[in-house]
């Protein structure tokens, strides 16, 4: 009896004869392929490192399809405009909190700013800040970041003109059976399956084959 498989791969000649074997479950003539286990996916990263002494009033900077403007006095009813601190992490705790529409409305950003709809902002470490895609996966390095200088002082600096690093997660899979032949699949010489080149081979889905005798 010929177990059941799910792929039969044939290049040549196999036959079960009267007292053909071509496996049981004491001793299988087949292949488990075990199954591929979850893979996460991965949400892609870019980091805004300070260079220079603070930002200047004009000072843009550019997360996916939102643009931040440095200012010395917020216009509330303006989107994305960050009030400039007295020092340069004052200024991007300010952004921090503008990306993530957290505490500081009205004082640290302007009123009409809604939290980023790409990525959150992590913590301010060393003088730099982390944003982190909201979606996981390889789509997140399309996300645009980009500092754009009021003044030919470069105050800031992202690195890469997106995010980077994102990837796809991968599926799990169920366990599959193959039974890969060289050769023609016949019972008694009634063909199983047609005769093939290793350049024409074909794979097929095949019941349970017994072999009479």
């Amino acid at each position: 009896m010929m177990p059941n498989l799910l792929w039969l791969t044939n290049f040549g000649a196999l036959y079960a004869a009267n007292v053909a074997d071509f496996g049981s479950a004491a001793t299988p003539q087949f292949a488990v392929i075990p199954a591929m286990p979850i893979i996460p996916a991965v949400p892609a990263v870019g980091t805004l490192s300070e260079i220079g002494t603070n930002a200047v009033f004009g000072d843009r900077v550019t997360i996916g399809t939102n643009q931040y403007t440095f200012v010395g006095t917020l216009t509330n009813k303006v989107a994305n405009q960050i009030k400039r601190a007295v020092t340069f992490d004052g200024s991007l705790s300010n952004l921090i909190a503008a990306i993530n529409a957290a505490a500081g409305s009205g004082t640290a950003y302007s009123t009409a700013t809604k939290s980023n709809p790409k990525v959150t902002a992590g913590s301010l470490v060393n003088h730099a800040f982390t944003v982190t895609a909201r979606t996981a996966g390889a789509a997140g390095d399309t996300i645009v970041t980009l500092f754009t200088p009021k003044t030919a002082s470069v105050n800031l600096t992202w690195g890469m003109p997106t995010l980077a690093n994102g990837a796809n997660g991968v599926t799990t899979t169920t366990n599959t059976t193959a039974f890969v032949n060289h050769s023609l699949v016949s019972d008694q010489g009634r063909p199983f399956g047609p005769l093939t080149s290793r350049a024409t081979a074909q794979s097929q889905t095949a019941p349970v084959l017994h072999s009479a005798g």
